[in-house]
């Protein structure tokens, strides 16, 4: 299977499986490639092979109302409601985890179609019909060029996606003549495999840190993606786009999965030239696993100061998404026995920043630890804390 493919089944099975918090989970995947390559069939083919439900929706033979839900009274709560497609019947009946949207010719949608649509990129909601958690969301198009009405993603929609460059190569086509088109084998990820979105988040916190231009980017009109120009859809990075890189990057780390596929949902979700930055600089880690850290204060560490800084980003992400007051009290230990080996205490509040938070400190906490009240001056000189 080639990395594009891989990349979309991934893809299809994070969304599919995502057990962590809302907010944080993968982002539905754009397929963009030239007509007639199979990427209707190969979505098909994963969603049988894995056992799903589909339902199919031709973004450009559709209206506003068929997404966003036809008005009907209903007298006796006396207010108006938004009645979808029927379509949408599938999925409710297959339950959580088990369904997938698949929007076909995207980019040819009408403006009022792609604008219905952001309700379900976002949060699965067609009208008042809110599909069941874990419903994975494909969509499907055309490059600008080659489309039907020449149209492309609008710019809010080419950032709720993962835009992926599908491309079927000779071999692979003449391997399937010659063997047949067998069944696929689907990809699987654990049910717990959120549980290293602390770890990953840590590493791109102290990434953006160091690289702060990099946090929020905007496309040129000539921008591209592995070749192919989309101009100003094509991926950029933001705050959410930041997100949805981290889930997939966590589901590829869930399997020991280093390879082309994962790269391209990276770059898919924040662009080529921010992807290949945080990549190369991802290959020069070393960095303790934050579990480690958390039992083992004294744990040896790199010496440069944003690994550091990756490794104090990673411990407090694991400990807000897992908290307990003894492991808050274990990370404000991890971070005094940093200044303590001679680091700055301004590295450890970077972290320690969010780990303060009033949403972050455990339920039924006391006063904060000793080791923690060092920090407190600095904290409030520092503007992250309140006096």
């Amino acid at each position: 299977m080639n990395a594009t493919k891989l990349a979309l089944q991934l893809a299809i099975e994070a969304q599919n499986t995502w057990t962590g918090k809302d907010g944080l989970q993968p982002c539905p995947v754009f397929i963009i490639g030239k007509a007639g390559t199979g990427k209707t069939r190969t979505v098909e083919a994963f969603v049988k092979a894995s056992g799903k439900v589909m339902a199919e929706f031709s973004a450009s033979q559709t209206s506003p109302e068929l997404i966003g839900g036809f008005p009907f009274g209903d007298t006796e709560a006396r207010v108006m409601r938004m009645m979808p497609s029927d379509a949408v019947e599938p999925l409710l009946k297959a339950g959580p985890g088990k369904g997938v949207i698949f929007l076909d010719e995207l980019p040819d949608a009408d403006p009022m179609v792609q604008s219905a649509m952001h309700a379900v990129m976002t949060h699965r909601r067609f009208g008042n019909v809110t599909c069941p958690p874990r419903t994975a969301i494909v969509a499907a198009g055309n490059p600008p060029d080659i489309s039907t009405t020449g149209g492309q993603l609008s710019i809010p929609m080419a950032g709720r996606v993962c835009q992926l460059v599908y491309e079927d190569s000779v071999d692979d086509f003449c391997d399937a003549l010659n063997r047949g088109f067998a069944p696929v084998e689907p990809v699987r990820l654990s049910n717990d495999w959120s549980a290293g979105w602390s770890t990953v988040a840590g590493r791109v916190s102290a990434f953006l840190s160091s690289r702060p231009s990099l946090f929020e980017t905007t496309p040129s009109a000539s921008e591209t993606l592995v070749g192919m120009r989309l101009g100003e859809a094509a991926p950029r990075a933001s705050r959410r786009t930041w997100c949805n890189a981290i889930a997939f990057m966590t589901a590829c780390d869930s399997i020991n999965f280093d390879g082309e596929a994962r790269e391209l949902l990276v770059m898919g979700c924040v662009g080529e030239g921010t992807a290949y930055e945080y990549l190369n600089w991802e290959r020069d880690l070393d960095l303790p696993d934050p579990e480690d850290c958390l039992t083992n204060p004294l744990i040896s560490l790199p010496k440069r100061d944003d690994l550091i800084l990756a490794v104090c980003h990673s411990v407090t992400h694991a400990v807000v998404q897992k908290n307990s007051i003894k492991r808050f009290n274990q990370a404000c230990d991890f971070f005094k026995s940093l200044v303590d080996r001679g680091f700055g205490a301004d590295m450890a509040c970077l972290a320690l920043r969010n780990l303060v938070q009033k949403e972050n400190i455990p339920t039924g906490m006391g006063s904060f630890p000793d080791s923690l009240k060092a920090f407190i001056p600095l904290l409030q000189e520092m503007k992250m804390l309140s006096n």
